[in-house]
């Protein structure tokens, strides 16, 4: 009754309609986004009308946003250019908190909340991928963005595409693929339509794509089943080359055909709009196998250069473990590479090896319930039992964890990634959870029950597939741990009356003996798992981004 008269009380209109609009242009405050947030929980009525509210907002933006909007202006926090901390994280932290209120109608002010450092809903849900892009980042060698960077892999929405230097290699899901040499300034208007506004490209279009039309500032070029090249000027001239099929030329608002060049043809349209025949010059244009070797050329040369940086990083004294997923000649076995503890190596359980950032380079598969590798997370080895320092070494005050990973699927409430067995006391769990968040909780302290810290989704349909570097430093003497992606730090938060972190038997991948009344027992990781380290001490954000550097594909 109590929880029915919650749902029901009188809201203010004006009030809820000033806290949306705000919310809508990225004013909200700290304490309007909980005013936003109880006046949500607190009537089933506010919430419906909130969503009309949203619904309106929503059409009217995709009504009057204009053509040429660069891409990445609405994009991934992580992609974009980085906004304020409370700007960064109010509308992923509101969008998660009503995305329960307002799909399941409710808010349960009867149960107890947890000790989150980002309090959002107690469970977080499973969320499906939603794919807004026309065409895949298939490859991308060399490349300056001027636009914001994208990894190789992405959905790439509607948008420009803009960079210095460089090869680009774009599949859209109409089948056509694009090869761009930068300078290029290309704009993605739909699966089977772009504007070249300034570079060099090939078309490759099958038959399916029959129809694929490119704009250029002075012509609409429709392809019925080709391959050709275009180069534009700053200008606006273009000069059109047909290597095979046909290509129908017109005028920009025109359906009146100005020409039509068949294979072995060229043509001219200068600044006025004026066809000039010319030579055809299919060399001009790099083709897709010599995109290919570049690029495999390319992964080649970063993949060695990770190396260089694999070693130095193995003798660093500040390591407890490094996993660098290279494959040995025991295919069960995750060995650890830092020669001081060999003992820490790991024990692969259903897993199974794949490749990992670059091609030749090992990463594990972690797919099915009891996919995991179990690991012994201690300072020192201890073959007797009764060794009276075996406890003491399993104290932890410091500790910064690292990791590459490429997510599958966001198919479960959380998906672990490195998780003490059970709910030992002082054990560390590091996990994604449903929503995209990056979370870290201390199991069990004293008196205190779990403590945990979330930062805003870091994951979404464009992260699903790509690799991330994960990073999350704990340092228990000041009670702050920061997580990072990619580099920047994303989140921070303090425990209160910390202690150090307990070390013992823990999990890549999965979680070990969950009590038999867990609520969400099953935690698999879904995805791969390339390099992970495990630093004794807290680093600070520009080793972490060294890190990440040393690491990262497709740069």
């Amino acid at each position: 009754m109590e929880s029915e008269e919650l749902n029901n009380r009188p809201f203010d209109r004006d009030e809820l309609d000033a806290l949306a609009a705000a919310h809508c242009d990225g004013r909200l405050s700290e304490e309007e986004f909980a005013r936003l947030e109880k006046l949500l929980a607190d009537s089933a009525e506010a919430r419906a009308h909130f969503l009309r509210y949203m619904n309106l907002e929503s059409a009217l933006h995709e009504f009057g946003e204009p053509a040429g909007l660069a891409w990445g202006e609405s994009a991934h926090p992580l992609l974009a250019p980085e906004p304020s901390a409370t700007a960064r994280w109010m509308p992923w932290a509101l969008a998660a908190s009503l995305f329960a209120l307002l799909s399941l109608g409710v808010w349960k002010w009867n149960q107890p909340e947890p000790k989150l450092s980002n309090p959002v809903a107690k469970t977080p849900a499973a969320i499906s991928a939603v794919d807004l892009g026309v065409a895949v980042l298939a490859k991308a060698v060399g490349v300056e963005w001027e636009s914001p960077a994208l990894p190789v892999g992405a959905a790439v929405p509607v948008g420009r595409l803009q960079f210095k230097t460089g090869l680009v290699r774009l599949e859209f899901y109409s089948g056509a693929a694009v090869i761009l040499e930068g300078p290029a300034d290309f704009e993605l208007l739909s699966i089977d339509l772009a504007k070249c506004h300034r570079g060099k490209l090939r078309a490759i279009v099958p038959e399916p794509a029959a129809g694929f039309t490119i704009l250029t500032p002075q012509a609409r070029l429709v392809d019925l089943g080709t391959e050709f090249g275009i180069d534009v000027t700053k200008d606006g001239s273009a000069e059109v080359h047909v290597f095979d099929g046909r290509v129908e030329v017109y005028p920009p608002d025109s359906q009146t055909i100005t020409a039509d060049l068949t294979a072995g043809k060229a043509a001219r349209i200068n600044a006025a709009g004026q066809l000039v025949n010319i030579p055809a010059d299919p060399a001009r244009f790099i083709t897709a196998p010599q995109i290919a070797a570049k690029a495999e050329a390319r992964a080649a040369e970063q993949f060695a250069r990770w190396r260089e940086a694999s070693a130095r990083w193995k003798a660093d004294p500040r390591l407890i473990a490094y996993y660098d997923f290279e494959r040995n000649d025991k295919p069960r076995r995750l060995h650890s590479q830092w020669t001081e503890r060999p003992w820490l190596s790991g024990t692969i359980i259903g897993c199974r090896w794949t490749e990992g950032r670059w091609p030749g380079k090992g990463a594990l598969k972690f797919k099915n319930p009891g996919d995991r590798v179990r690991l012994p997370l201690r300072r020192r080895e201890h073959k007797d039992r009764a060794d009276p320092d075996k406890r003491k070494d399993l104290d932890l005050p410091a500790l910064t964890f690292a990791t590459w990973v490429r997510l599958d699927a966001l198919d479960q409430s959380y998906h672990s990634i490195l998780a003490a067995d059970g709910k030992r006391r002082q054990g560390p769990a590091w996990q994604i959870t449903g929503d995209g968040r990056l979370q870290f909780t201390i199991q069990r302290q004293p008196k205190l029950g779990p403590w945990t810290s979330r930062t805003p989704p870091v994951f979404n349909s464009r992260q699903l597939g790509q690799w991330m570097h994960l990073a999350v430093s704990i340092d228990t003497k000041t009670g702050r741990v920061t997580h990072y992606v990619n580099g920047q730090r994303v989140a921070s938060a303090t425990m209160p009356r910390p202690k150090p972190l307990r070390g013992g038997a823990v999990e890549l991948g999965n979680w070990g003996r969950p009590p038999k009344k867990e609520a969400h027992p099953q935690r698999r990781f879904n995805g791969r798992m390339d390099e992970f380290m495990i630093f004794g001490e807290a680093l600070d954000g520009k080793t972490i981004r060294e890190i990440y550097l040393a690491g990262r594909p497709g740069a």
